[in-house]
């Protein structure tokens, strides 16, 4: 017979001095093998205090939310060990991946044996196995806060903000829905007064505060900024706009620096829109001083 028993994980892992022979002991018989050559039998599950884990699990239900300490990352999943059922879990890595927005590789390295997991939802159990499904609860979608229902494109006031939910990403910026009829613009350049604090566009699915710039009834086009100078309006300091608006090619001049953001790449150069309404193309020649060790020449 085979016997299962938790040993103190500061022991050798040897069972001497835990068991004599003779030792007279109870066991609970938990397998027979089919052609009655072995039974597997449990010293634990014959205690007094022992608490099956198909009862334990039968008062879990499919769709609860439990909590779980980490016991072991394997390639796919976590193991987990619910608390305080002491059921074992198993957590898909990409489920839990997707819902930290972090790749699988960098979460199976940054996950901890011992590291406590809440809010997981039950999505499945094996009450023969005594094991568990569970998965990271999705995140719920940012909501639009409520709007005026009398807002149509019409009455939309230019220099007002409003609040909008992110619904498209292109290399045109972002298209933000402000209500169910009505959408607008955002693009790179009225992303913010400093282009080096934009990491990336706003997200899928985030609620924005931004301008009305302009409204084109005919084509129906909403320009929008998020700019903190837009958003202050009169408040804005003037020194912390580090990449002012351009509106007007008019007002550019021949050796001025200013940044943008690349729009497209070609095999003659780049083009790069310095504005919503305006894109400078850059020659190839006007790149860089050598390419692949022969210089250019205009």
């Amino acid at each position: 017979m085979a016997t299962q028993r938790n040993i103190d994980s500061d022991s050798t892992g040897s069972l001497e001095g835990l068991f004599n022979i003779g030792q007279v002991v109870k066991v609970r018989i938990i397998e027979i093998k089919q052609d009655g050559s072995l039974l597997i039998a449990s010293i634990l599950k014959a205690t007094s205090d022992f608490v099956s884990p198909t009862a334990e699990i039968s008062k879990i239900q499919i769709g609860s939310t439990v909590s779980g300490a980490v016991t072991d990352v394997h390639k796919d999943n976590a193991v987990l060990r619910l608390i305080p059922s002491q059921l074992t879990a198993l957590l898909s890595l990409n489920n839990l991946a997707n819902f930290r927005s972090i790749p699988v590789f960098h979460l199976r390295a940054s996950l901890k044996v011992g590291e406590v997991l809440d809010d997981l939802v039950v999505v499945s159990k094996n009450s023969e196995k005594a094991l568990l499904i569970v998965a990271a609860q999705p995140k719920q979608k940012p909501r639009l806060p409520a709007q005026d229902p009398s807002l149509t494109l019409e009455n939309l006031q230019v220099g007002r903000s409003y609040p909008g939910l992110v619904i498209k990403q292109s290399r045109r910026g972002v298209t933000v829905r402000l209500t169910k009829h009505v959408f607008g613009t955002l693009h790179p350049t009225d992303l913010a007064d400093d282009y080096s604090t934009i990491n990336a566009l706003p997200s899928l699915e985030s609620v924005v505060n931004a301008v009305v710039i302009s409204v084109d009834g005919s084509s129906r086009q909403v320009a929008l900024s998020t700019r903190a100078s837009r958003l202050r309006g009169k408040d804005a300091a003037r020194s912390e706009i580090v990449d002012p608006e351009i509106l007007d090619i008019k007002t550019l001049k021949v050796g001025q620096m200013v940044r943008g953001f690349v729009k497209s790449v070609a095999d003659a150069g780049l083009f790069v829109s310095l504005s919503r309404v305006l894109d400078a193309r850059v020659q190839i020649k006007e790149l860089f001083d050598e390419v692949r060790g022969s210089t250019l020449t205009s």
